[in-house]
């Protein structure tokens, strides 16, 4: 398959990226072009739908989490590691820190 062949490319390219730096040679990877990927169109949640997600949850801290995650494309880790010290509410902005330690 397709993206086992581009898991295993890049796999490879780190590999031979660290070993080159640390062995001192020509990394072998440069010379071979990275496999196609196919071109993969995800689904969506429909407006309608995020709507009745958002009311079914039973409290204002689910209300919350329903309605930021099909904004905001925050991942799980991204969105249980906010704090309030990280809401800016004059702003209406949340700092997230991502993969990485990175804030954005």
């Amino acid at each position: 398959k397709r993206w086992r062949r581009h898991g295993l490319y890049r796999a490879l390219e780190t590999f031979f990226k660290w070993e080159s730096a640390e062995y001192r040679f020509d990394n072998p990877m440069f010379r071979i072009a990275a496999p196609k990927t196919p071109h993969v169109i995800l689904h969506t949640i429909i407006p309608q739908d995020a709507e009745r997600l958002i009311q079914s949850a039973t409290d204002g801290r689910n209300k919350a989490i329903n309605a930021l995650l099909p904004d905001s494309g925050l991942r799980r880790t991204e969105l249980a590691n906010i704090d309030v010290a990280d809401l800016d509410m004059v702003h209406r902005r949340i700092k997230v820190f991502g993969k990485g330690n990175k804030s954005g």
